[in-house]
């Protein structure tokens, strides 16, 4: 009898961790029992507007462009609802780490984010781009490197982090939120000596602002140390990463991604915002 009650307790308390263990694989909403995404399912994104890859329309309230149209299309791909949850660059990963959305749209996946996250294969490139007005004394990247010169950054991006690598005696500015038209305002009102931002933004920046790049953009189109965007998930999160590394792949493949960049990633998108 009192062998018959131990192997009772010992089953009870197998059904216990084996039911503690299905709760944890299930916080997770998008994943099955077979490791793979339960179609229909709903998988949060978390979104901040970054113009020319991330947009909000103000009048509609809907997310446009690159990472959002991408986004969707992994939701058709993989039989799963797509929800943005609307965030800032400044706490983008804390979000994710802390179960606010799934994934984190396509973003620079620097050595330190990749810390803190799993990002998956990449969707594009880019790298950090200095931007000063036409006839400035500044011409190269070391003319930056002094406390006397304040440069313009939005808090908490990859640019940020690239310039204090990059220009530990500079003085940064960081703004948060900031949009590109910001940035541009900060250089041409005498605020700040220098913006920094994505390369991807150099045209833009030139055309409707008049400030050249540093380095050229015509010679240096990626920007200094450029890094791979690609999607973000929760450390050890290996059903939602495969499914959207065999996603990239596909839109790879098929010529789709190349054609959904040339199509968002442009001048006027990047001024948007």
């Amino acid at each position: 009898m009192k062998s018959s009650k131990r192997i009772s307790s010992v089953v009870a308390a197998v059904a216990v961790i084996l039911s503690m263990s299905a709760c944890s694989a299930a916080g997770n909403a998008a994943e099955s029992s077979t490791g793979a995404l339960t179609p229909n399912s709903v998988v949060r994104v978390g979104a901040a507007a970054g113009p020319p890859f991330m947009i909000l329309d103000s009048s509609t309230g809907q997310w446009t462009s690159f990472s959002a149209e991408l986004a969707k299309k992994f939701g058709t791909y993989a039989h799963v609802k797509i929800e943005f949850v609307p965030t800032s660059f400044t706490t983008i990963v804390a979000g994710l780490q802390s179960n606010k959305y799934d994934i984190i749209q396509p973003i620079n996946a620097t050595a330190e984010r990749k810390q803190a996250v799993d990002f998956s294969n990449g969707v594009s490139a880019a790298g950090a781009m200095f931007f000063v007005p036409a006839g400035s004394k500044f011409t190269k990247l070391s003319d930056l490197n002094k406390s006397s010169v304040t440069i313009a950054t939005i808090t908490g991006s990859a640019e940020e982090a690239a310039t204090k690598q990059l220009l530990p005696n500079a003085t940064l500015r960081s703004l948060p939120n900031a949009s590109v038209a910001t940035l541009a305002t900060e250089v041409t009102s005498g605020r700040s000596d220098v913006m920094v931002d994505s390369s991807y933004l150099a045209p833009a920046v030139k055309n409707q602002f008049a400030l050249n790049s540093i380095p050229d953009y015509a010679t240096t189109p990626n920007g200094i140390d450029p890094v791979q965007i690609a999607f973000a998930v929760r450390k050890g999160d290996s059903t939602l990463l495969n499914a959207l590394n065999k996603f990239i792949a596909s839109e790879k493949s098929s010529g789709d991604l190349t054609k959904l960049a040339d199509s968002t990633l442009t001048v006027a998108n990047s001024l948007k915002g």
